[in-house]
């Protein structure tokens, strides 16, 4: 809680490059994950079920210049399905969170799973290209939105660059 997460590097990891569950208050800015065999960034992703209802949470953050290239090398679990492997950056089970200045490039899955649970999300001036690279082109989605539940509030999505049209929204 109130943390901040900055200058990091993570590459050639056999699963996840970072792996964090529950989160409150945090900063994170200029993280790259490139060359992991699983997914780049778990951010909220429930792996320790600390809380009641068994689920992280990832709560009034601000994720600002992250980059997410080419993760997710170990195709084996991967399917076009439920895009929850080898995707570039997870942010899962948020709440309140702003996320801006990111580029998930050429990761296997989607370039960033975005699943928000509460409050009101941001995402804004972010780069997304040539993710999903095993997929076809009708199932090649750069930003997968799938909120975990109705109550997730507004959720803004603007700015966003990608080399092929949105065909989430």
């Amino acid at each position: 809680m109130g943390s901040r997460v900055d200058q990091v590097f993570v590459t050639g990891c056999e699963e996840y490059g970072i792996w964090i569950g529950n989160m409150w208050q945090v900063e994170w800015g200029h993280v790259c994950v490139l060359f992991n065999g699983g997914r780049g960034i778990a951010l909220g992703l429930d792996t320790f079920t600390w809380d009641a209802a068994g689920g992280a949470v990832f709560a009034d953050s601000t994720i600002a210049g992250i980059t997410a290239w080419t993760n997710g090398l170990d195709t084996s679990g991967w399917t076009v399905t439920d895009y929850a492997e080898g995707y570039g950056i997870g942010i899962c089970t948020s709440e309140s969170v702003t996320i801006h200045r990111i580029d998930a490039s050429e990761n296997y899955g989607v370039g960033l799973l975005d699943q928000p649970r509460s409050g009101t999300s941001t995402i804004g001036s972010s780069y997304f290209e040539d993710n999903c690279t095993e997929a076809t082109a009708s199932t090649r989605y750069q930003h997968w939105y799938q909120p975990i539940n109705t109550a997730a509030g507004p959720q803004i999505r603007k700015n966003s660059i990608t080399n092929i049209p949105e065909q989430l929204y």
